[in-house]
């Protein structure tokens, strides 16, 4: 890791990814996402990357998605309509289609403090360690292993880093990153496998680039870990099996909104 001493400008761009079927929770996710966000940073410059069709069903009767995101990028969509893969596509293409830093949330990622320490962070890359622990305490889940073993691939040391907040230098080598990660979760597709993570944990070891590990508060996975983290600033929720899901207040404020309640300035306060 090296340090960076030259001043650069405050980071106000923000980059979400969108690939969903008609009526999926997604959406509800996103509006609620970027509503705390515009909260606490209302100048911020939301960019939205999704695919064509996804794009068509960004307004609904209490989220009108297209009223409050800056940038808007509709992609042809490559998969079929396999909104996974989509999404994962492009998220691991963002800096094709984004000039300068950015920070990215993901949609079910919920900014509940300001992140102001992420907003004026200098690197080409910062993330935090998955799992909300040391990295030396992490054991990473059976399902997280697969794709290193279907592809040979060893899993490798250090910060193991979750790309669910991450934020990106407008410098070359944070696109050749970009550029590695693409290309390696793409042969991890072709193996069955279409998980971001570990391609993008080879891709930061693959390039080199200045790394940041950000504290556990900026990406506090709720509900997914045993790890926790004192009055977090970003809190993630895990949207796996959402329908049967009730096990936090965001689950159930999805929920609510999704249903057609209204989301109001005093509850994100």
């Amino acid at each position: 890791v090296k340090d960076i001493e030259e001043p650069v400008a405050r980071i106000n761009q923000i980059a979400y990814v969108l690939c969903a079927p008609p009526n999926s929770p997604f959406f509800t996710m996103l509006y609620i996402s970027i509503r705390f966000l515009r909260f606490h940073h209302p100048n911020v410059k939301i960019y939205l990357l999704t695919d064509t069709s996804t794009f068509e069903h960004l307004g609904s009767r209490n989220s009108n998605l297209r009223e409050i995101i800056d940038v808007i990028i509709p992609v042809q969509d490559h998969y079929e309509g396999d909104f996974v893969k989509m999404s994962r596509h492009l998220k691991t293409s963002l800096s094709d289609y984004i000039t300068g830093s950015f920070i990215y949330i993901d949609v079910d990622a919920f900014v509940v403090r300001p992140i102001d320490f992420l907003m004026d962070m200098n690197c080409d890359f910062a993330a935090c360690q998955d799992g909300n622990c040391n990295p030396d305490q992490f054991i990473m889940p059976e399902f997280e292993t697969k794709p290193f073993a279907a592809l040979g691939w060893t899993i490798p040391d250090g910060p193991y880093y979750n790309g669910g907040i991450m934020v990106v230098g407008a410098t070359k080598a944070a696109k050749a990153f970009f550029y590695r990660w693409h290309e390696l979760w793409k042969l991890a597709v072709s193996k069955g496998h279409f998980k971001d993570q570990p391609p993008l944990n080879l891709a930061v070891r693959d390039v080199d680039l200045i790394t940041k590990l950000l504290p556990p508060q900026y990406n506090f996975l709720l509900g997914m870990y045993r790890g926790g983290a004192y009055l977090p600033h970003v809190v993630h929720v895990s949207t796996t099996n959402f329908d049967q899901r009730n096990d936090t207040i965001f689950h159930n404020l999805i929920r609510s909104i999704h249903s057609g309640n209204i989301l109001n300035n005093e509850f994100i306060e």
